[in-house]
């Protein structure tokens, strides 16, 4: 594969990596709701992390299909993971878009960095067992082929 290639699917999010084995790294950071989460406190359930910011295009048109994964795909926790580096542009955002219940800012950047991001969006599922399930989940795909990923992994709904 040609060097610009691949840097046109890193940076357009289309390089998916095959599933990984290992432990996700745990996190605790604040939401846009001012709690705080962990990722160890949804242990026992499936987390999708996705990693997006206000000013990437294909991470606002992913957006709605991650909300509607939300509502359609029962005993998922969606954690919006949202890199921009000043609150008032995710704000600004958040007044014209729908966006997940949970919304984790990393204005820093240092959850995508202790996951080793390559590119946004991108997404990571999360096993019930705290293990990274999959990296570059294709949220566009939709609740059917997320079920069906859970459901290789021999958890069912």
């Amino acid at each position: 594969m040609s060097r610009g290639i691949l840097m046109a699917l890193l940076v357009c999010g289309a390089w998916a990596l095959p599933a990984a084995a290992g432990k996700a790294p745990d996190f605790r950071a604040a939401t846009r709701a001012g709690e705080h989460v962990e990722l160890a406190q949804f242990r026992g359930r499936f987390v999708l992390l996705d990693f997006w910011a206000s000013w990437c295009g294909a991470c606002r048109s992913e957006l709605p299909r991650l909300c509607a994964l939300e509502r359609e795909v029962d005993d998922l926790v969606v954690l919006a993971v949202n890199v921009d580096a000043e609150r008032e542009a995710l704000e600004r955002f958040a007044a014209r878009v729908a966006l997940p219940k949970r919304v984790v800012l990393d204005p820093e950047g240092q959850i995508a960095d202790r996951f080793a991001i390559p590119a946004l969006p991108w997404q990571v599922l999360v096993g019930p067992d705290g293990k990274i399930v999959r990296q570059g989940v294709r949220v566009h795909d939709g609740a059917a082929a997320l079920r069906a990923e859970i459901n290789r992994r021999g958890v069912t709904e």
